[in-house]
């Protein structure tokens, strides 16, 4: 396995690439397979660029679970939540994917409980996965410096708040990570390139299990 870089000559079209790779990824599942498919999304300001580009393609939405890797223990109307603003999309592309989270619980015991249960009920393995990669490496919420990179069989765990990072937070651990198919990022900027170059954990964890496909902008 490894991380495979596209350079595209902005922001716009390596997000334009990204969706694009999604669509391909969710086609061929749905295409495969009879029942339902998983598609698994981030957080962050580069979903909410990417989701609509991939939401405007025409595919069978209505057999198709949608999870995020990562959940910002957060009210559902609150600007960081993704559960918030992937649920938000679906209902303005008028798509019928069903969400599987936490229901906008901020009790880290209740919420875990129910994001348990819910991505248990995801079609494992998923079709491919939207994943975030921050200037300090970390990928989902799994932090350098924090024991959850460190594990590699780890499925899911509470993160508590982890400053610079607001919220506490669940994650997808590298094991279920393993499971989405194929990830994909967008490193839109300088910051996010040179984590690539560094290949740094958690990404290099990833990397190691599956096929990682980076989108990168060689211009502004």
């Amino acid at each position: 396995m490894s991380v495979r870089v596209v350079s595209c000559v902005d922001r716009a079209a390596a997000e334009a690439a990204c969706a694009a790779r999604l669509a391909a990824l969710l086609g061929a599942a749905l295409a495969d397979r009879a029942g339902r498919v998983g598609l698994l999304v981030s957080g962050g300001a580069t979903p909410t660029r990417v989701l609509p580009l991939l939401l405007a393609e025409k595919l069978d939405w209505d057999r198709v679970d949608m999870l995020a890797s990562d959940e910002r223990l957060t009210p559902l109307d609150h600007p960081d939540s993704t559960e918030g603003m992937a649920r938000g999309l679906l209902r303005r592309f008028g798509r019928g994917a069903r969400y599987l989270g936490p229901g906008g619980l901020t009790d880290p015991a209740a919420a875990e409980r129910a994001w348990r249960s819910a991505i248990a009920a995801a079609p494992w393995p998923l079709a491919g996965g939207l994943i975030g990669v921050g200037a300090d490496g970390h990928v989902a919420s799994l932090f350098p410096g924090r024991p959850e990179i460190l594990d590699a069989g780890l499925r899911t765990a509470f993160v508590p708040e982890t400053p610079p990072h607001a919220h506490p937070r669940l994650t997808l651990g590298p094991a279920a990570l393993a499971q989405a198919g194929e990830l994909v990022l967008v490193a839109g900027d300088a910051a996010k390139r040179a984590v690539l170059a560094r290949a740094g954990a958690p990404l290099a964890l990833l990397s190691a299990a599956i096929d990682v496909t980076a989108f990168t902008a060689i211009g502004p």
